[in-house]
């Protein structure tokens, strides 16, 4: 048997009405629902509780923001997904960071699903994209930091980066490693946009944890959510060809 926090459901109308207001809870009275197959259809006071929140929460997710051009899919050394989102990450990031952003990386794992299918994009398919409410942050990294970064990236076969940068991936080595077109030196330091996740040394990365950060207090899925919204035409990444495995 579960029991389901009415809470939960007043949270779902404030996130849905609070884009152009603060709300604040003066109060609140929360009160479990035993949910169960005996209780489901018959539990009439416990529908008409849900009922005005669950339509107002369907036709929030359920509205189409936007158009993919082509089935966008998830896959390594680089895929349509990753490009997109690893790009618009770094596109946000640099309009709101007012000191230059190198590029752009997602982790691989905070895709969660493997594809967004050619046509109408919902709402609610971003937030199935990206359920957690990971932050954008950018990292300023040394060089050396910068290299065992981008060399992490090649040993786990790829992941989504901004298509700014190039590298061959040789042995689990990141080799000619191009960002911005310029050969990438070890003797400067580069930042970085990502995740908060891995920032915070996800996926085996703390020698992040240390280093200067700069919080943009921007949600990512709140980013595609508005790129998607205002981007002009179909929405139709294309690879570059930019990670590449050696040919041996």
């Amino acid at each position: 048997m579960q029991k389901i926090p009415l809470l939960i459901l007043f949270s779902f109308l404030i996130v849905l009405n609070s884009c152009n207001k603060t709300l604040q809870f003066s109060n609140a009275d929360p009160r479990f629902y035993e949910v169960s197959k005996k209780t489901g259809k018959n539990s009439g006071e416990l529908e008409s509780l849900i009922s005005p929140y669950r339509t107002k929460l369907d036709l929030a997710m359920n509205s189409v923001i936007g158009q993919a051009g082509i089935k966008l899919t998830k896959g390594k050394p680089e895929s349509t997904l990753g490009t997109f989102v690893a790009n618009l990450i770094l596109e946000q990031a640099r309009e709101s960071d007012p000191t230059y952003v190198d590029f752009a990386m997602q982790n691989y794992g905070g895709l969660r699903i493997s594809e967004i299918p050619k046509g109408g994009i919902t709402t609610g398919k971003i937030f199935e994209l990206m359920p957690f409410d990971n932050m954008l942050v950018v990292v300023d990294c040394p060089g050396q930091i910068a290299l065992e970064f981008i060399n992490s990236v090649a040993a786990s076969g790829g992941a989504p980066l901004s298509s700014n940068i190039s590298f061959e991936i040789d042995e689990d080595q990141a080799n000619n490693i191009n960002i911005d077109g310029k050969p990438f030196d070890k003797n400067r330091n580069y930042r970085i946009a990502m995740p908060d996740y891995i920032a915070n040394g996800g996926g085996g990365k703390d020698y992040l944890i240390p280093l200067p950060r700069l919080d943009l207090e921007i949600l990512i899925r709140d980013a595609i959510i508005t790129y998607v919204t205002n981007h002009v035409g179909p929405i139709a990444p294309k690879l570059s060809g930019s990670i590449s495995k050696a040919k041996n």
